[in-house]
């Protein structure tokens, strides 16, 4: 049995090329006439020298000062008809981020600063840079960071030879995983972190195990002598409440 996506045409050029294109194309010229009857929209031709998006944000969008937020940007109108954009953040937004004290390695706690300016460079134009890096500011040093607000030109490293070789598998621990990794990577060994021990595979789970909770064979027996052995996919528990269930209602039935 096929389904509708597999029947369908996956572009107007292979429809046109299908053998039932004439009834395919019948269906569309339907589909549209039935849009157009019932005045779903209205085509008009573009106008000249408009630009369509600045036209939604003022006359569709008086309320909110013409702006629209779209995943992390916020374009918004300017009194002279221009656009601008800045970083959109929602109003539930904590600026939590990684804390500088935390048990993390040096690369992801300097990913939260790296990601945060070239945010800022990458959705902000001119005008509101700068109100945006002494947001980032503010929130790295509330996040434990001392970042300096000028960018600072990346200094060229020296690189090493890079030979294909098996990663070193470690935990991170602070103050002796950066300098193993720094060594190894002198002979061209990286070194991926693996997670430490956590205290649920130590102690394990505090909860009580239920009996019956998981799936499998089953066996229950009767006051006759006799027993029944089944098999479920479901949990046990359940399958053994639907037969208590179902004698309950049978002696309900057979009662004079």
């Amino acid at each position: 049995m096929a389904t509708a996506s597999e029947l369908e045409p996956p572009s107007y050029k292979e429809t046109m090329s299908n053998p039932d294109a004439t009834e395919w194309y019948k269906a569309m010229e339907d589909e549209y006439n039935s849009l157009m009857s019932n005045k779903v929209w209205k085509l008009v031709d573009r106008p000249k020298d408009s630009n369509i998006l600045k036209q939604f944000l003022t006359e569709t969008l008086p309320d909110v000062k013409a702006s629209l937020p779209f995943l992390d940007v916020r374009v918004k109108v300017k009194p002279n008809g221009s656009l601008s954009r800045c970083v959109y953040r929602k109003l539930t937004h904590a600026d939590r981020y990684l804390h500088a004290s935390s048990h993390h390695h040096p690369r992801h706690l300097q990913s939260v600063v790296t990601s945060l300016k070239n945010r800022a460079q990458d959705l902000c134009d001119p005008e509101h840079f700068e109100q945006e890096l002494d947001h980032v500011q503010e929130v790295l040093a509330n996040n434990g960071n001392q970042v300096n607000k000028q960018t600072r030109q990346p200094t060229k490293r020296r690189k090493h030879p890079e030979v294909k070789r098996q990663p070193a598998y470690m935990p991170y621990a602070r103050g002796v995983t950066d300098k193993i990794g720094g060594l190894l990577k002198k002979y061209s060994i990286s070194t991926v972190l693996t997670p430490g021990a956590k205290v649920t595979n130590i102690v394990g789970t505090p909860k009580d195990v239920l009996p019956l909770q998981t799936p499998g064979v089953y066996k229950i027996n009767c006051s006759c002598g006799s027993s029944y052995i089944g098999q479920t996919k479901r949990k046990i528990a359940e399958r053994v409440k639907e037969y208590i269930a179902a004698v309950k209602t049978d002696k309900q039935i057979n009662q004079p």
